[in-house]
């Protein structure tokens, strides 16, 4: 009995030394292990202290900022106490980008003295550190009048926010009537939360923590909309107010709206000689960022590029070809509010000097769509003719007659424009009292701006006060309807055109058969039947072929008079090619040049950029030859090893190491190959690599980031969806795209092509250019700074199945839907662990359990080091129960 005895006595001691020595680790661990907030300190000026701070402990969750005014903690009180809780779309990295403060100047440091402003990130723990933020302190000086707060405060010295208060971060629209649906944005709103308009209470929705739907109860005039809980803390909205339609009362703003850019370069009417040229304006007031457009038509109705949001007032284009443009940026208000477009300005890329043109450009029809119109209607103006490189446009004006042009000319003034199509439209007033003729004199240039010859054509213009005759007893008549092609890619667009007389008004009736979808001009379908009121016969569409075949497309115009009878019809037909056509083999051969090196000796850890001169060429292979103790740090050249690079122009770049004693030597290989995999010619350069002594770290690299469909590493979708891939690169001079596999742009040509700007949207078709039974696509891209250090990011393209896609964008705006979903979820799972873990703590004072609730939490904040942390309390767990067995077997099997 007496040792029964003691064996359960030394049983429950080395039970407690484990447990404890256990838990005393994981206690010591949790602390180890805990993540220091971070932040950064954006700015502080007369109107407020910006920046954003979160804890990776819990990515999703607003952590508290304390603010110290000229002295920092220990020296003086806090002066407050915010969260960071506003949404801001550049901290996409940082769990759910609710994670920016912007804290109004309070009106006591407003006395035009000078401020230093302190910002403390709160661990959210409760247990610290609390770290003073990068970019603290910042300086303000100089400032005076009354300030707004924009983000509330909490009671100084408390430990952290008090959660059960909530915060209105936006609501839109701003306007509306009884009835309308609001929504509401901002932090810590409840299931019970209700919403009132000038202490009228809505009917009220709770979505989320972040959102709420209130429907808008009756009411005038402009009020104020405040968020109840169920604790009756409430928050009121002060940025602006709601106001009812149908009164003179406007919102109420707090913040002026932003003012027009003006634009700086190039200047307008000047010739570059780049194909990405770098384009400048001047900053604008009250702006958050800026929105650029630019189009080889001043009417902007099918931009060749557009981005938002731009952070800064100059912004590189992608790849352009030869000829003009026009460009206009506009800014986007603090407010939440647009400015006006800046005006027009355009440019000339000419990279290269044309050679002499020894053919007269002649111009042998000048047509219109209509030789007689009422007073402010449209006449369109085409003509056709040989070797015309740009032309001029003289319209002749009598008195009372004014238009406006789609080439943005005036009445009785020479306009150029750069175009080897004359194809453009008038819009005619005429004010006086009779009919007026307008003559209209068009002359054409060759490319080596030699004149040829010129034609005119006269349309008489109804006065505005002129009784449309009575109906015509004429019946219309389709003389000719014709297509500006009648072959085509996918996704590309045709015009079609027709003549005749009679005409009030026409039928267009487009047949497309299975897996063809179109847009048009007028606004219909695919087989249906649109009316366009019009006597001109003049559309588009733009017709696209999901399917692996050509498609027949056929156009049916019928014509009808003014009295509504119907008169001929005509059809013509248009053959769509598939999108994945790929284009013939080429029989030419691939060459290339001499390739030329950056720096032909180097310190070890520098990059060096390689270039040739090539032509028909597919793509081509690089092989590097490298001693021992050397390596590449490369997408595209690796030591030793070969390399298949799908682009046509050789441009490309390696960080070289030599971690020897000595100078090594490396030669690099290029091979091209054409469209017919038949190998051309190579070239190789050799470059001197210094050791590793003689390196001097290099230390401005660029920060990039590459999305697909808005996701950091990959996306999944359906073969040949259309994919959006977005890249922006902080301190960056340029960018290179880079790919596994040749894939599809739907613009043309594939991912890898060209040199891209800091910043940037392409859009590809989910599918290898050749072969249908790849299934996972990487692209990349690698951003240089302006000192040639470089920085790269990628993300997978992943085919899930081979269903044909006709709306990618509703599948697109359904991933996001269950993106957001999933991040409120993870919210919510986050409080709950948070809880459950300050529980625990409490009765447990830490712990073991504790630790493993922090891993927990890290699991549900897609934490890698929660993970970890929670894979080894599991195995402790274990390995002290297997301790425990070994020591009472013995026993067991003793007593057995």
């Amino acid at each position: 009995m007496k040792n029964k005895h003691d064996f359960v006595s030394k049983l429950i001691v080395l039970s407690v030394v484990v447990t404890g020595l256990v838990i005393g680790f994981f206690a010591i661990a949790e602390s180890v292990f805990a993540a220091t907030p971070e932040g950064y300190l954006d700015a502080a000026d007369c109107e407020s202290v910006r920046g954003w701070a979160w804890d990776a402990d819990t990515p999703n969750v607003a952590i508290p900022i304390a603010i110290y005014i000229d002295g920092q903690t220990g020296q003086i009180s806090e002066t407050a106490r915010i969260p960071a809780s506003l949404y801001r779309s550049d901290l996409g990295k940082y769990g759910n980008s609710y994670h920016a403060f912007n804290w109004t100047i309070p009106t006591q440091f407003r006395d035009g003295k000078s401020h230093k402003v302190y910002a403390y990130a709160i661990d959210t723990s409760g247990n610290g550190p609390n770290p003073l933020i990068s970019g603290s302190p910042k300086t303000f000086s100089g400032c005076s009048g009354q300030g707004q707060t924009t983000t509330p405060t909490y009671p100084l010295g408390s430990a952290q926010l008090n959660q059960n208060a909530p915060f209105i971060n936006s609501f839109s629209p701003s306007t509306g009537q009884q009835g309308n649906s609001i929504y509401l944005y901002g932090d810590f709103f409840q299931n019970g939360s209700r919403v009132t308009f000038g202490g009228v209470n809505a009917a009220t929705s709770w979505i989320s923590n972040r959102e709420l739907v209130a429907t808008v109860p009756s009411g005038s005039g402009s009020v104020q909309v405040r968020v109840v809980n169920p604790n009756n803390t409430y928050a009121t909205f002060e940025r602006y107010n709601f106001t009812y339609t149908g009164t003179t009362v406007t919102t109420t703003s707090y913040t002026q709206n932003p003012s027009v850019p003006s634009l700086r370069s190039p200047s307008s009417g000047s010739t570059v000689s780049s194909h990405t040229p770098l384009l400048e304006w001047y900053t604008s007031n009250n702006t958050s960022w800026y929105r650029i457009e630019v189009d080889n038509n001043s009417d902007f109705r099918s931009l060749e590029y557009a981005n938002q949001p731009i952070y800064a007032s100059v912004q590189n284009t992608p790849y352009l070809n030869d000829g003009t443009y026009y460009w206009r940026v506009r800014a986007y208000g603090t407010n939440n509010n647009w400015s006006d477009w800046s005006s027009t300005w355009w440019f000339r890329i000419e990279t290269s000097t044309p050679p002499p043109q020894s053919q007269s450009a002649s111009l042998n029809s000048l047509t219109a769509s209509a030789y007689s119109i009422n007073s402010g209607n449209s006449v369109t103006i085409t003509g056709s003719g040989s070797y015309i490189d740009h032309y001029t446009v003289y319209v002749n004006c009598p008195s009372g007659v004014s238009m406006s042009a789609s080439y943005s000319g005036n009445c009785n003034e020479t306009k150029t424009v750069y175009s080897n199509s004359v194809n453009f439209w008038l819009t005619l007033t005429n004010s006086a009292s009779s009919p007026q003729s307008v003559a209209i004199t068009v002359r054409v240039f060759n490319s080596n701006n030699q004149e040829g010859n010129s034609q005119n054509v006269s349309v008489t213009v109804n006065p505005s006060q002129v009784t449309p005759p009575p109906p015509s007893s004429q019946p219309a008549q389709l003389n000719s309807l014709n297509a500006s092609t009648y072959t085509i890619n996918s996704g590309n667009s045709v015009t079609v055109t027709g003549s005749g007389s009679n005409i009030d008004h026409y039928t267009v009736y487009v047949n497309c058969p299975s897996g063809v979808s179109m847009n048009a001009s007028y606004g219909g379908n695919c087989d249906e039947i649109k009316t366009v009121y019009s006597s001109s016969i003049n559309f588009w569409l733009t017709l696209t072929n999901s399917t692996s075949n050509t498609q027949t497309v056929i156009i049916t115009v019928k014509v009808f008079n003014s009295s509504n009878q119907e008169g001929g019809s005509q059809n013509i037909t248009v053959l769509v090619n598939a999108s994945q056509v790929t284009p013939p083999p080429s029989t030419s051969s691939a060459w290339i040049g001499s390739v030329s090196a950056s720096s032909y000796a180097v310190a070890s850890g520098s990059y060096v950029t390689f270039q040739a001169p090539t032509s028909n060429v597919s793509y081509y292979t690089v092989y590097a030859s490298c001693p021992s103790n050397v390596y590449t740090e490369s997408s595209d050249i690796q030591c030793n090893a070969t390399r298949t690079i799908y682009n046509s122009s050789i441009n490309t770049s390696a960080r070289f190491t030599n971690s020897s004693g000595n100078t090594q030597s490396v030669t690099i290989t290029f091979k091209v190959f054409n469209s017919n995999n038949i190998e051309g010619g190579s070239a190789s350069v050799s470059i001197s690599v210094y050791p590793q002594t003689s390196y001097v770290p290099v230390t401005t690299y660029p920060n990039v980031t590459l999305r697909v469909n808005g996701f950091d590493f990959y996306a999944n979708v359906v073969r040949n969806a259309i994919v959006t891939v977005t890249w922006d690169a902080s301190s960056a001079s340029y960018c290179q795209p880079y790919s596994d596999y040749p894939i599809p742009k739907v613009d043309g040509g594939v991912w890898a092509d060209g040199t891209l700007g800091a910043s940037g949207t392409r859009q590809l078709y989910a599918r290898h250019r050749d072969v249908e039974s790849i299934r996972n696509l990487k692209v990349g891209i690698r951003c240089y700074s302006y000192n040639n250090q470089s920085m790269t990011d990628e993300a997978t393209i992943n085919i899930t199945s081979d269903v044909v896609v006709t709306n990618n964008q509703s599948i697109i705006d359904q991933i996001n839907l269950a993106q957001l979903k999933i991040l409120a979820l993870q919210a919510d799972i986050q409080k709950k662990l948070m809880s459950e873990k300050e529980e625990t703590k409490k009765e447990s004072g830490g712990g073991l359990l504790s630790f493993l609730l922090a891993g927990l939490e890290g699991i549900a904040g897609d934490s890698t080091l929660g993970t970890i942390i929670f894979i080894l309390g599991l195995l402790f767990i274990i390995a002290l129960f297997y301790i425990l067995w070994l020591v009472i077997r013995p026993y067991i099997e003793k007593k057995e």
